[in-house]
């Protein structure tokens, strides 16, 4: 056994012993000598409120060592500011004496619907300097209830991407089924029933459709290279489009004329250089059509037209906050125009199909939600995360479109739900 691990194990026990036996996580001497800073996760939005709610922590991993280390000393209150005005002008709501309770909460009432409002907590104790949580960001509502479409039938199964065509009303998606240790990807109505097995096991880095309803792309690994596949839906005949010589592909996305596939890509591991390439489809050339070395990710890419696309990319490479932004690009050239960012993980973004909104999930309210944004009106609207049983292990992942008013979502990596969104 290493001895960072047998010191991590050993230490462990020696925390945990040492709370049976009277071990005092308030003691100064007994705890890092800096205060807990708090996570607002497990915040919730209601009709003209918001419950902010931030959870306990009694000890911590180190990111370099991760041993377990001291747990930071508990603050003797919080207070809760909030803020109409982005990440500026920031007023006093409430003060709470730590009640050192598994979780504290706080509601904020008489709230205007549909308007954006910043919370953040400070913790503080006497002698010691106050620290501040990361801001979070939510949009109170009234509640609409999402509705149920299906899960996989075992629970240990669960879903990686997924797709709807509104040409042909059909779903393309990926499970992995645990018990077969296999991987299909299929297709079906929206309700999971008239399964079509496009490929019986492959591991899988994204799928789409054509504009059509004819096609299917996806991209995977055969042996060590990544390659994009297409399914004909008539045929039922598979053929290679191209391989790519990346170090990881990401996301794709098919030209709504079916001539062009965008897709983002890691070309190199080591230096986190990433890319958006261009297939044609009737010369089989790929280009390079847009690369920045401040991207420390280039992920969700979706078509406006058949020059035009949004994407998401982050400006941080590991480090917090991930700063997220989704911009506006063109295949005729390498400018780019930001269409929102954030100081939060924004990821798998999705355009209505009349271009004018974006489907995407974020942990902008602190915990993983589905968020749209205005593209006209710019602006935000929360979906979900009316309740603390909303809050999954994995959280709200995939949104797509099923029409302009409609949007389909992952929920805990199992359910297919669609929500209304007027």
């Amino acid at each position: 056994m290493k001895k960072s691990c047998l010191f991590a194990f050993v230490l462990s026990v020696l925390l945990f012993s040492a709370c049976d036996n009277g071990f005092d996580f308030d003691d100064p001497e007994e705890n890092s000598g800096k205060l807990r800073t708090v996570r607002m996760e497990k915040t919730t939005i209601g009709d003209g409120q918001v419950t902010v709610a931030w959870g306990s922590k009694l000890h911590y991993e180190d990111a370099n060592t991760k041993c377990i280390m001291l747990p930071d000393l508990e603050p003797e209150k919080f207070t809760i500011y909030q803020s109409f005005d982005s990440d500026k002008n920031f007023t006093k709501v409430a003060e709470l004496k730590n009640r050192k309770e598994s979780y504290l909460e706080y509601t904020i009432k008489d709230l205007e619907n549909g308007k954006t409002v910043y919370f953040y907590v400070e913790s503080s104790r006497k002698d010691y300097d106050s620290e501040v949580s990361p801001t979070i960001m939510v949009v109170p509502n009234r509640e609409v209830k999402p509705q149920f479409i299906f899960q996989e039938a075992n629970t240990s199964d669960f879903i990686n991407h997924i797709r709807y065509c509104p040409t042909n009303k059909k779903i393309v998606f990926n499970t992995f089924l645990n018990s077969e240790n296999k991987n299909p990807l299929l297709v079906s109505n929206l309700d999971g029933s008239e399964r079509e097995m496009i490929n019986e096991n492959r591991s899988l880095y994204d799928v789409c459709w054509s504009s059509d309803g004819n096609m299917v792309v996806y991209s995977t690994v055969i042996g060590s290279d990544k390659t994009v596949i297409l399914y004909d839906l008539k045929t039922k005949e598979e053929s290679i489009l191209f391989t790519e010589p990346a170090s990881y592909m990401f996301r794709l996305a098919i030209s709504p004329d079916c001539k062009k596939i965008l897709y983002t890509s890691l070309d190199d591991a080591t230096e986190r250089k990433y890319s958006i390439r261009l297939f044609d489809m009737e010369t089989k050339e790929i280009a390079n059509i847009l690369k920045r070395d401040e991207f420390s990710s280039l992920e969700s890419i979706d078509w406006i037209n058949n020059e035009d696309f949004i994407f998401e990319a982050r400006e941080t490479a590991y480090e917090y906050p991930y700063y997220s932004c989704v911009y506006k690009a063109s295949v005729n050239s390498d400018k780019c125009e930001n269409i929102f960012h954030s100081q939060w993980i924004d990821t798998d973004i999705s355009l209505s199909p009349d271009k004018k909104r974006i489907a995407f999930s974020s942990n902008r309210s602190g915990n993983t939600q589905l968020w749209v944004y205005d593209i006209e009106k710019k602006q935000f609207s929360q979906l979900t995360g009316f309740d603390v049983n909303q809050r999954e292990a994995y959280g709200i992942s995939r949104p797509g479109w099923i029409d302009n008013q409609t949007i389909h979502y992952l929920e805990n990596a199992r359910n297919i739900r669609t929500l209304s969104i007027d």
